[in-house]
């Protein structure tokens, strides 16, 4: 599998997962988007954990990578390589440059057979998009958001950074619109895995069912590349309303800012099921409950609307 592709000093590298010990061999893909495809124009072939694969670490990785999910392993070899330009030839460079290109790989793990070698060989990884003349950027390996109550967990995992300035956390309620609501900042320059966390504290108050979240990554000089993005679904989540001052000898407040915008219906009734006040309001705000008039006792409030019911206890003095 292929994480990153640069072309940087006239070298282009290449970091990724392999087998330990298997033959990798690299083309540029036959496609210029996100996903699988197949390999048009071979390039070379390395074995992984050789002198010329200069990571012999080990890491994980999960989710998506480059737009394509390709599994989860919780222990796998990394793999970087880097290869001379001039050791290509011109058709193979002219693919190498060609708008869009992409990389593509295959892992075969050799053996010998009665004195014969022979190999299993892999289909074709998902494809990585190949930055050309950049440092090799900051590569992360894994990202997670993860519901908690009404909370969101946010944890990602860096195997190396280059020139790394920061995390940007983006969040958006429909899945095209992001905002920034914090920021972390990164290690600058690491050969090493770093793991982050960053808490979204009450998402669903305001998110409702739904929240999409991202990462912006900052180089030092100003350039930005993105995080493919992830989903989280609040379920079973009982998003709480409130009403103030409480006890009131007036009117109150009853506060709906914890529920998606639209339109309502509250109903105060007494303890005994009887309806003392209907009326219309907005969720996603406050609202204005005429309560001054009432006699004093115990209330429940009842919202009921985009087919949900909410209900807490007024006391009028």
């Amino acid at each position: 599998m292929l994480t990153q592709a640069v072309t940087n000093n006239g070298n282009l590298i290449v970091t990724g997962y392999a087998p330990a010990g298997a033959l990798v061999e690299l083309f540029v893909a036959d496609v210029t988007a996100n996903g699988f495809g197949e390999g048009k124009t071979y390039l070379t072939s390395w074995t992984e954990g050789s002198t010329q694969d200069t990571d012999k670490g080990q890491w994980g990785y999960s989710g998506l990578i480059s737009g394509v999910n390709q599994g989860e392993e919780s222990v796998a070899n990394r793999f970087t390589f880097s290869i001379p330009l001039t050791s290509l030839s011109s058709a193979q460079q002219a693919a190498l440059t060609a708008a869009g290109a992409r990389l593509t790989a295959t892992a075969t793990l050799l053996t010998t057979v009665n004195s014969v070698v022979v190999g299993n060989t892999s289909e074709f990884s998902g494809n990585t998009a190949l930055l050309q003349n950049r440092p090799l950027p900051v590569e992360l390996v894994r990202f997670s958001a993860v519901a908690h109550n009404v909370d969101v967990q946010l944890t990602w995992t860096t195997a190396s950074e280059k020139n790394n300035a920061r995390f940007v956390v983006e969040r958006s309620f429909t899945g095209d619109k992001f905002e920034d609501i914090g920021a972390i900042n990164g290690q600058g320059n690491s050969a090493g895995a770093h793991t982050y966390q960053f808490a979204d504290q009450n998402a669903a108050t305001t998110a409702g069912n739904i929240a999409y979240y991202r990462l912006r990554q900052e180089d030092t000089d100003g350039s930005t590349s993105f995080s493919d993005v992830q989903v989280v679904r609040f379920t079973g989540v009982a998003l709480p309303i409130g009403v103030y001052p409480n006890p009131t000898v007036g009117d109150a407040s009853l506060d709906l800012r914890s529920l998606p915008a639209g339109t309502c219906q509250i109903n105060l009734t007494d303890l005994t099921g009887r309806v003392v006040l209907a009326t219309t309001g907005r969720t996603g705000q406050v609202n204005t409950l005429v309560t001054a008039h009432l006699p004093q006792g115990s209330y429940i409030v009842n919202v009921l609307g985009m087919g949900r019911k909410k209900t807490c206890l007024l006391i009028k003095n």
